[in-house]
């Protein structure tokens, strides 16, 4: 995911249609280099790195991690997605059945 996030941004991004709520969707809040999405976050390897304000506006949070807020709006869509993004079933849906 990191080489396809700093290769194609854009196109990442946009294909989390479902995700919203996010001002930034193509940096990671923690890292370094180039749309912070080189995994340095924590001093690893010994580098500098820089931290983002607000976690809750990233979409990622460095180069192979989703946010928290990102993981809920998942697990949201896994239980209660219309069939559209679940199809045929949702979880919810799959616990109801008899």
């Amino acid at each position: 995911m990191h080489d396809t996030f700093l290769r194609y941004p854009d196109q990442l991004f946009e294909s989390f249609v479902c995700f919203e709520g996010f001002k930034e969707g193509k940096m990671g809040c923690c890292g370094s280099g180039p749309l912070r999405g080189i995994n340095t976050c924590g001093n690893q390897m010994g580098k500098r790195y820089e931290l983002c304000e607000n976690v809750t506006d990233y979409l990622f949070f460095d180069a192979s991690h989703l946010t928290e807020k990102a993981h809920r709006q998942i697990a949201e869509l896994i239980w209660s997605g219309p069939p559209n993004v679940t199809g045929p079933y949702n979880l919810q849906a799959l616990f109801e059945l008899n």
